[in-house]
């Protein structure tokens, strides 16, 4: 399938403002994340050559720096070298010489990189959208930690005290403090929403984390049992994409095994029971329709066809 994914193919559908959305905290990150990275290892071989067009290599640069703010934007851990097995500091040449080309980008670059001048109190907005009628922003501060904040006029917003590591958490303080006074007519929780996300932030952290077999497997049944135990909607969703993506990466750890070994290992060894096979099977299906980048489905194609042989 990759031969169909050509330089023009990639300048006319890679554009990452065609699969990234920063307004809402329901919006499929894993997918973004996903896309990223794949359109971003995709395009980087090409960007290198000497003959390339100029607008491949500001998709290059452009796909570097949205993989970077969406990974921050969520509170996902990214190291350049484990995740794209390329030195941090090329990476972030990349997505800065992006920057350099768009003021907003670049206001979030600097700040998320703690590059903003000022002081703790100085806030670089990075978002502005309506919360139950009431205009808010989302600001990063010079640790680059978010912040929500109420517009009261044009030159005065008045900032939560909380730091967030992620755009999801605050995001959530201005819903629980806009909900306060009608909080019998939201169906969500907010405020449980709020500790619930806290519950599943390791998760996400962990994203692009790899793990031998035991170490995933464990990981998986401990984001499973958190699952089962949420309440919130948007909790609950949040890390169930998280779980899918970790049982298809048990599942390619599983099949990285099997290969190594020039054995046939079935997973039944590390597995419980039939049901786990079977949710983890399902969890993996999900995975490739919903979360996987369409350039990645001939390789997890092959995966599932190691681990079910």
């Amino acid at each position: 399938m990759a031969d169909q994914f050509d330089l023009e193919w990639h300048l006319e559908h890679s554009q990452p403002e065609l699969f990234t959305d920063y307004t809402t905290p329901h919006a499929l990150f894993d997918r973004q994340l996903n896309m990223l990275r794949c359109r971003y290892h995709a395009v980087r071989p090409i960007a290198m050559r000497p003959d390339v067009p100029e607008p491949v290599r500001d998709l290059r640069n452009s796909l570097a720096f949205h993989l970077f703010k969406t990974a921050h934007w969520w509170g996902v851990r990214l190291s350049a070298s484990d995740v794209l097995g390329e030195p941090q500091g090329q990476f972030m040449a990349f997505a800065t010489a992006h920057a350099r080309k768009n003021p907003d980008d670049e206001l979030f670059l600097d700040a998320a990189s703690r590059k903003t001048n000022g002081t703790s109190a100085r806030m670089a907005i990075v978002l502005r959208q309506m919360v139950e009628q009431s205009p808010v922003c989302i600001g990063l501060d010079i640790m680059g930690d978010y912040h929500s904040g109420f517009v009261l006029s044009p030159t005065d917003v008045r900032w939560c005290d909380y730091s967030r590591e992620d755009y999801v958490a605050a995001w959530l303080d201005a819903q629980i403090v806009s909900s306060r006074p009608m909080k019998q007519a939201y169906q969500e929780n907010w405020e449980r929403a709020g500790d619930e996300h806290a519950l599943c932030r390791p998760y996400i952290r962990d994203f692009f984390a790899r793990h031998d077999v035991p170490q995933s497997l464990a990981g998986y049944r401990a984001a499973l049992a958190t699952l089962r135990a949420l309440r919130s909607g948007l909790a609950r969703a949040e890390l169930d994409r998280v779980v899918n993506t970790m049982a298809y990466r048990v599942v390619s750890a599983m099949c990285a095994e099997k290969v190594s070994s020039q054995r046939s290992i079935s997973p039944a060894c590390h597995l419980q029971d039939a049901t786990e096979h079977a949710d983890m099977i399902s969890r993996c299906l999900v995975y490739r329709a919903v979360s996987a980048d369409p350039y990645e489905w001939d390789h997890i194609d092959r995966i599932m066809a190691c681990i079910l042989d």
